[in-house]
């Protein structure tokens, strides 16, 4: 989603771009047009009244640039929020992925604790006999405690 938003601020972007060319080239035909009427002006041939009015589109022009222009910077600080907010997910990502590695690595350890406590491990296939009896489901005591009996294969 965060990717989404990034291409859609971009697309905003390059719009925005676009505008403000848009309304330069306006506000240059404006001032084109400002000075020729200024000229019209000087030797009375049109009224100051008209003069007034062309001042006025005049200045119109020039304020929709600056406003433009905080359009884009305001949408690129919106970017450089998203690429922000997408380093930090991917920080977090591989901050879990190394708590997950150091869990199961803790885990495997405990279980190969365990074999080693409560295991009987032969190193050949073969069949465990005993001095003494055992009845089914008796513990085997001996240093550590065995209570099963296992054999490795080759």
């Amino acid at each position: 989603m965060l990717a989404t938003d990034m291409d859609k601020y971009k697309k905003l972007n390059t719009i925005l771009n676009e505008q403000k060319n848009l309304q330069q080239q306006d506000l240059s035909l404006t001032t084109q047009n400002f000075e020729a009427n200024k000229t019209l002006n000087s030797e009375k041939v049109i009224a100051d009244i008209e003069m007034r009015n062309e001042t006025s589109k005049l200045i119109n022009k020039k304020i929709s640039i600056p406003q433009i222009s905080s359009s884009i910077i305001s949408n690129e600080m919106q970017q450089n929020e998203k690429v922000k907010e997408i380093a930090e997910l991917e920080n977090t990502i591989a901050q879990q992925k190394i708590i997950f590695l150091q869990a199961t690595n803790t885990f495997k350890s405990q279980i190969d604790e365990w074999v080693k406590k409560y295991l009987l491990i032969a190193p050949i296939n073969g069949t465990i006999s005993f001095a003494t009896f055992f009845t089914r489901k008796s513990a085997i005591t001996s240093q550590p405690n065995y209570l099963f009996c296992k054999h490795k294969k080759q």
